[in-house]
């Protein structure tokens, strides 16, 4: 199963092998950044959590679109955006109280 996933010429069709690498490239920059944030403290509310994971979305498109879809690029870049956005709603954005 690894070796499938992996090596993207034992599909027949390739768009399929892209499809996966881009969906686990979107994976990595939505989950990782809430769960760290969320082990250090880092409360907010779910407007910021998806503020967030929409930026970290829109960064990993980008970065496909320009062409870093494999490596340390495609998935550290959106995670770190995704933790970005996230920081800044919530201290930008007002909050409801408790949050901060």
């Amino acid at each position: 199963m690894l070796i499938a996933i992996y090596a993207s010429d034992l599909f027949i069709d390739h768009s399929i092998a892209h499809a996966l690498n881009m969906l686990h490239t979107i994976d990595g920059s939505i989950i990782p950044p809430l769960f760290i944030l969320a082990v250090f403290g880092f409360r907010g509310t779910a407007r910021t959590a998806l503020i967030g994971i929409a930026i970290g979305i829109l960064v990993s498109l980008l970065c496909n679109q320009w062409g870093f879809t494999t490596g340390f690029a495609a998935r550290i870049t959106p995670a770190i955006a995704n933790s970005l956005g996230m920081m800044a709603a919530h201290y930008l954005l007002p909050q409801p109280t408790g949050m901060m």
